[in-house]
């Protein structure tokens, strides 16, 4: 689903691996989450960035434990306390 998404909207060369909630039934925000990405790509979570459209699954907690996080913010919605992360 994400893929084709992706696609859609001409970005899918950017991404190398996707990893989703649905595929792994985690959160962003849970340990086996962590596990799994860091597992799947074979590198240390500070090594790669989280990209995604909610702020707090996909900015706020990567951060969180050390991965980079991207919140793409196309409606320009705003956050009450944002961490340091880039936004696009």
């Amino acid at each position: 689903m994400i893929e084709l998404e992706l696609r859609r909207v001409g970005f899918d060369e950017y991404f190398q691996n996707i990893f989703c909630y649905t595929e792994l039934g985690c959160r962003k925000n849970q340990p086996e989450f962590r596990s799994a990405t860091e597992h799947g790509l074979g590198v240390p979570l500070g090594s790669f960035a989280m990209v995604g459209d909610s702020y707090e699954q996909d900015a706020h907690f990567p951060c969180s434990f050390g991965a980079q996080g991207v919140w793409f913010n196309p409606a320009g919605a705003t956050v009450r306390e944002q961490v340091a992360t880039p936004v696009v």
